[in-house]
């Protein structure tokens, strides 16, 4: 079981993304207060979301298995999200709040 190839880096990226994206969504929605506690849990529906995406795909019988290590580089992705986001973009989140 090989974890550092391209498929993992791909898988991370995309769920790094896919954090990313979420937070800038919930950061635009003026009625949506970004604290700690929702960032949270966003990163945790993400990794949750990554986790059942394997789950699924072993059990659906269309030739596909669950990878452990693809779940695992799901979450690495879920955790370079979140990261980025505290260490980069949380701070100029201002400039990307909707003004209009």
């Amino acid at each position: 079981m090989e974890f550092f190839t391209v498929d993992s880096l791909v898988h991370a990226l995309l769920f790094g993304v896919q954090l990313l994206l979420l937070l800038f969504g919930l950061q635009r929605d003026p009625s949506v207060h970004l604290k700690t506690r929702l960032i949270t849990g966003s990163f945790l529906l993400v990794v949750a979301f990554g986790i059942l995406v394997e789950i699924l795909q072993g059990s659906m019988g269309l030739g596909r298995a669950a990878d452990p290590v693809d779940a695992l580089s799901n979450s690495i992705g879920g955790v370079i999200g979140l990261a980025l986001w505290f260490l980069f973009v949380r701070r100029f989140a201002a400039s990307f709040r909707k003004t209009g």
